[in-house]
């Protein structure tokens, strides 16, 4: 209970900090920061949930107090991101898929540990382009409450896929597979960061202005295939779009 105690009191001072200094800028919504720290601590998220809104407004009653509460309770942009990398996922697997040959689904599931990590690269691709586009050049869009919350919906989204796909009984996915892939995401979202993070500060050099993002992503990805091999040019040619878009 004391160590639990702990972990939430340092929690709450990394809130505090990240809401003292996000408060100050105009054009960030700093109850963002709440937002993710009580669903990080409930599982609860805040947004279109009535019943707690309510409650929330008639425990406080001050007009500062409300209109921060109304605020806290609307939905964030962050869970519109995820749900289009999601979408735009299932369009680059099928052209990834249709570059390797694979089998990837059987009755519309994924059905193997190799399939599963090629979804998660395909995702985390996605989400790399996704950030890089967030960030606009800013390499401090990496510590904001914005990509905590992305990056935590990410792998949220991931686990309740291998656990929707258990329960469906897809053939070789127990836990302890389960964890593999988990593992897997973990440590490239790892990579996905700090690639995301080196491109971001080579803006900052006069001498590397014109830096191409989609060098830095297809360096991360092409370190996920099989014996480092070579990225088909349909992929390059689809991040590059993305990018340009």
């Amino acid at each position: 209970m004391n160590e639990l105690m702990s972990i939430n009191l340092q929690k709450i001072k990394v809130l505090l900090k990240t809401y003292s200094q996000e408060i100050k800028f105009p054009n960030i919504d700093a109850s963002l920061a709440v937002q993710v720290w009580f669903e990080d601590l409930s599982y609860i998220n805040l947004a279109n949930k009535p019943y707690l809104t309510n409650m929330l407004l008639k425990i406080f009653s001050q007009a500062g107090d409300q209109k921060f509460i109304i605020a806290l309770c609307q939905p964030k942009a962050y869970s519109l991101l995820i749900h289009k990398v999601r979408d735009k996922t299932e369009h680059f697997i099928r052209l990834n898929h249709a570059v390797s040959n694979e089998p990837l689904s059987e009755s519309g599931q994924l059905v193997s540990y190799t399939s599963f990590e090629r979804y998660i690269t395909s995702f985390l691709l996605i989400l790399g382009i996704t950030i890089l586009e967030r960030a606009n050049s800013t390499k401090t869009y990496l510590y904001t409450s914005e990509y905590q919350a992305v990056k935590n919906k990410a792998i949220a989204m991931i686990k309740a896929m291998l656990n929707n796909s258990r329960k469906m009984g897809v053939q070789s996915i127990d836990t302890s597979q389960t964890n593999k892939i988990m593992a897997f995401m973990d440590k490239q979202l790892t990579a996905l960061q700090m690639v995301c993070e080196s491109y971001l500060k080579t803006l900052n050099n006069i001498h590397t202005e014109t830096a191409n993002p989609a060098l830095f992503l297809l360096e991360w990805f092409k370190q996920t295939l099989p014996c480092n091999a070579k990225v088909p040019k349909v992929i390059e040619h689809y991040i590059q779009s993305e990018l340009n878009n």
